[in-house]
């Protein structure tokens, strides 16, 4: 009976009522240091040590008061390696009196060690797994599915309904008919599906699917594994999004490139006709006419100077490196370099209102005003009627700088997006009207820069009127 019970690989000994040591087998007495002889007689306390003799009391009790136990414990063995144990306390009963009890201890180092390893693998994976038995309420899940799912293991039972109320509700009716149909089928099954997560978090998860059948070919057992492919989705979405945002932005380059070849090529080759035509005839040119054409000359680089700051401006707001120098900036004297600058056009067509309060000052970039309302006050000469006029008015703390025409107004499909990039209505094109597109996008941008807004309005009976509301620099706002 002693060589049976010392060649068992399970720890094993017999403590009675007084919790002294009766008998152990040879692995009991080399886990602890002992021999056979030093152990027998022994009180437990003095062989467990105080720390695991408290940790045990409570299962010894219990034994002793014939209840079997069964526990899992770490323990440290007498060459010092932490071993992984799970404990049977069997009491030993004789006419209903508990004369002690048997200990069986089994190593399970090997196994704990493997299930760590498999869950920190699945962790850096980020793969989940889990099992079910048909017919059994409980299944089991694997530690990583309770992180995956970010819920507590101490309060979510595993079972398929819990794990079904972890889907996604658009996902979860899908899920389960595959449950079901997974069983009647010979192959696995693989399965994309989203959980929502308790603090609303959706993740993405394949999931593959395996039957295990017994012999008779009913279902002893169904597996299955989660991969989280969250990650691998956001990428995806992101790498969508990035590559739509390069095609829009080649699709606007090549617009805006093409828009300003058109503009460019207008003013440049004016400019270099009425060149070529004085280089030879400069002496036998009237004085009346060459100046007339020496000011078309320069209206036209003015022309292309206004482009090339427009286009210098975008690329600076594009790349978000706009500098805004505020400044008092005086209205009549705006008003009179506009005028001024559209030397190209008949003066005659564009002028100041005379209902225009006079002194008002505001507060902005001298440059960004300046450009902004030669954008609004070209636009009204090549879209508009005359009379063209530039009006502004005081309006509690603000100054509103208008630029009106007697002309059709802005079409009705337009307004929606009047403000956009590249702009146009239906029956409008840069090459048709000359225009790039984006002037009045620009006097958006360059305008809210500045702490204000922009706006159109319709004006009774025909005619338009784009306005410009700033800061005042003299009166604050009440």
């Amino acid at each position: 009976m002693r060589a049976l019970v010392d060649h068992l690989p399970a720890l094993v000994a017999y403590w009675d009522r007084d919790g002294r040591n009766v008998l152990a087998n040879h692995a009991y007495v080399e886990w602890f240091g002992l021999t056979p002889e030093q152990l027998r007689g022994r009180h437990i306390s003095e062989v467990l040590g105080e720390r695991v003799y408290t940790l045990n009391l409570p299962h010894i009790s219990a034994a002793l008061a014939g209840e079997r136990q069964d526990f899992e414990r770490t323990l440290v063995d007498s060459f010092g390696r932490t071993r992984h144990t799970q404990a049977s306390y069997v009491p030993e009963a004789v006419d209903g009196e508990v004369l002690g009890f048997f200990v069986q201890i089994t190593d399970v180092t090997a196994k704990v060690e493997a299930e760590r390893d498999l869950d920190e693998a699945q962790m850096v994976a980020g793969v989940a797994s889990w099992s079910w038995v048909p017919g059994e309420e409980l299944a089991s899940w694997s530690p990583q599915l309770y992180r995956l799912a970010g819920v507590d293991p101490e309060g979510v039972e595993p079972t398929i309904e819990s794990g079904l109320r972890l889907v996604h509700p658009e996902d979860r009716e899908m899920l389960r008919a595959s449950l079901g149909e997974t069983t009647h089928e010979p192959q696995d099954r693989e399965l994309r599906y989203r959980i929502v997560q308790p603090d609303g978090e959706v993740r993405h998860l394949v999931s593959r699917l395996r039957v295990e059948r017994a012999p008779d070919g009913t279902v002893s057992r169904l597996r299955g594994t989660m991969l989280d492919e969250t990650s691998t989705q956001n990428a995806h979405v992101e790498v969508a999004r990035v590559n739509d945002e390069l095609l829009r932005a080649n699709r606007l380059l090549s617009d805006t490139m093409g828009m300003l070849g058109h503009d460019i090529r207008q003013p440049l080759a004016v400019t270099l006709g009425y060149l070529e035509h004085l280089r030879g005839h400069v002496a036998a040119t009237e004085p009346e006419v060459l100046e007339q054409r020496l000011d078309r000359v320069h209206a036209a680089a003015r022309r292309i100077r206004r482009l090339l700051d427009d286009v210098l401006s975008m690329a600076t707001l594009d790349s978000g490196h706009l500098k805004v120098g505020v400044a008092t900036v005086r209205v009549d004297e705006l008003f009179a370099d506009v005028v001024s600058e559209l030397g190209e056009v008949d003066t005659t067509l564009l002028a100041v209102a005379a209902d225009s309060e006079p002194g008002l000052e505001v507060a902005s970039d001298p440059f960004h005003l300046r450009q902004s309302v030669v954008n609004l006050a070209v636009n009204a000469t090549r879209y508009g009627e005359p009379p063209l006029e530039l009006s502004a008015r005081g309006l509690d703390g603000h100054v509103e700088l208008m630029v009106r025409d007697a002309g059709a107004g802005v079409p009705d499909d337009l307004l929606p997006r009047l403000f956009t990039r590249f702009a146009r209505g239906e029956n409008q094109s840069a090459r048709s009207t000359g225009s790039t597109g984006f002037g009045l996008y620009l006097v958006r941008q360059l305008v809210e820069a500045n702490a204000g807004t922009v706006g159109y309005r319709p004006v009774a009976p025909t005619g338009a009127c784009f306005t410009i509301t700033l800061p005042s620099a003299s009166q604050p706002a009440q």
